[in-house]
């Protein structure tokens, strides 16, 4: 009997051992670098799909910022490069500081300059279990200048922004192929009250982010659908993880 119980002590043990942690999704690792296939889009399919060129991002410092630790996040793309700072929790959520509109609208903000009311502050661009959606972005309202589509107008934005947790699925980029990557859909609603040489304009321009999750890799796959500004459609965009090292 007592060498019955030996064993299973020792399989306990063993087993104890042997025993591997999963992968985390968001890595906070300096030096940890993402290259992404850039493509462009216009049909729903993607179908018409044509590769743009690449993004590198990369973890190159770790700090304070906001009341968080923060990794600084450098993103080049051609000869421009962005700055980001993240901060993974201890749930795994990913929380980015927003700075400008532009953080989260891209190149449709590139054009707007913020004149006044947008307070800097960190949000959750991933929340884990939010089915039932979760803001990631300050709303505003905020004071704006600037062009969009051709037209100048000064005015009031507000970025009403909500994301939500849809499921899992496998995704294949060049990387390889990330089964049970989890899948976000993220919903930004541009809302403004402008003044513009065609007169008073009220505008609302949707924007839709798709990202797909993986452990041990991060972002995967993250897509931005065509958006139309008055009566100019913007191709969607698409980022498609190729490398990945140092998570």
């Amino acid at each position: 009997m007592r060498a019955r119980y030996r064993w299973l002590w020792l399989g306990v043990i063993i087993g104890l051992g042997c025993g591997k942690s999963e992968k985390p999704y968001f890595s906070t690792a300096i030096g940890a670098t993402w290259t992404y296939e850039v493509y462009t889009f216009r049909q729903a399919n993607e179908s018409d799909r044509t590769r743009t060129g690449e993004r590198t991002t990369r973890n190159t410092a770790s700090l304070s910022l906001g009341g968080r630790q923060a990794i600084l996040q450098l993103t080049t793309a051609g000869a421009s490069t962005d700055t980001a700072y993240v901060h993974v929790d201890g749930a795994g959520n990913l929380w980015r500081y927003y700075l400008s509109p532009r953080d989260v609208l891209g190149g449709l903000a590139a054009s707007v300059r913020v004149t006044g009311g947008f307070a800097p502050s960190w949000q959750p661009f991933i929340q884990w279990g939010a089915t039932g959606g979760y803001a990631f972005f300050p709303s505003g309202p905020f004071q704006v200048q600037g062009n969009l589509a051709g037209v100048n107008f000064t005015g009031t934005l507000q970025v009403n922004s909500t994301g939500r947790q849809v499921g899992t699925e496998t995704v294949s980029v060049p990387a390889g192929t990330f089964r049970d990557a989890a899948k976000f859909v993220l919903n930004a609603g541009l809302q403004g009250n402008l003044q513009s040489q065609l007169g008073p304009v009220n505008v609302t321009i949707p924007v839709t982010i798709t990202v797909w999750v993986a452990r041990g890799a991060g972002i995967v796959r993250q897509r931005t659908d065509p958006i139309t500004i008055f009566t100019e459609t913007l191709p969607g965009t698409i980022w498609e993880l190729r490398t990945v090292s140092g998570f």
